[in-house]
């Protein structure tokens, strides 16, 4: 598999921790919301972009969820993740909720746009960037 296709190629490495608490904040599990649906919404709509993850910016707990947040420290761009391990009657809902079935999901502006591989193709090519701005 060469470097570019490669899910684990982590687009910086050396992403600090205080540039990662500079431009992300964890939703706090729970959210104020009994309803699960209505939870999954507020929490898409609490930020401009929402990164479902197992883990968190901080401590990714899966290789891709990593990736995922690497790509967007690497621009620069606020966001907020959600640790759907805290969380599993959320973990099994959102993925009815987005008919996806893989973690992480990436909400910009409250659509989809996928997990980690879509992220990495739009960030290659610079297509994520445009869809950020």
């Amino acid at each position: 598999m060469s470097e570019n296709n490669n899910p684990f190629n982590v687009v910086n490495p050396n992403v600090s921790e205080e540039h990662a608490q500079k431009v992300s904040n964890e939703i706090p599990t729970g959210f104020e919301e009994s309803d699960t649906l209505k939870r999954i919404e507020k929490i898409i709509q609490a930020s401009p972009i929402v990164i479902f993850m197992k883990g968190n910016a901080f401590f990714p707990q899966c290789g891709f969820s990593a990736n995922t947040v690497a790509a967007f420290s690497n621009l620069g761009v606020e966001f907020k993740t959600y640790d759907i391990l805290q969380d599993p009657e959320l973990r099994q809902q959102i993925k009815d909720y987005s008919n996806w079935p893989t973690f992480p999901q990436v909400y910009v502006k409250g659509k989809l746009i996928g997990g980690n591989d879509i992220v990495m193709e739009l960030y290659h090519s610079g297509e994520l960037q445009q869809i950020l701005n």
